[in-house]
């Protein structure tokens, strides 16, 4: 079982890679809002959801779709841990590398 700290660190990888950001994962802090940093917009959201999806096995809720989720690092991890957590059906993809 992953913690909300490794969550966050693959969190930060799927955003660079989906979004084809010129970035590294140090670039992007923990605690920055992650729209401000990259300045997500809607389709752009869409992307950084399934790219999300993927990387953790995981359905995320159309609720949950709301920009004031995907953009917080920190409440994203907790949200991601949840659904991977105990009881939940869904767990960590194999496919990345």
């Amino acid at each position: 079982m992953l913690d909300e700290s490794e969550i966050a660190s693959r969190i930060r990888k799927v955003l660079i890679d989906a979004l084809s950001l010129n970035l590294e994962e140090e670039d992007l802090r923990y605690s920055e809002k992650l729209d401000e940093l990259v300045g997500l917009d809607s389709l752009a959201v869409l992307e950084f959801a399934a790219a999300l999806e993927k990387e953790f096995g995981i359905t995320i809720e159309p609720e949950q779709l709301e920009l004031e989720v995907l953009r917080d690092s920190e409440r994203l991890a907790a949200y991601i841990a949840a659904r991977m957590g105990p009881g939940s059906e869904q767990g960590p993809s194999d496919q990345r590398g």
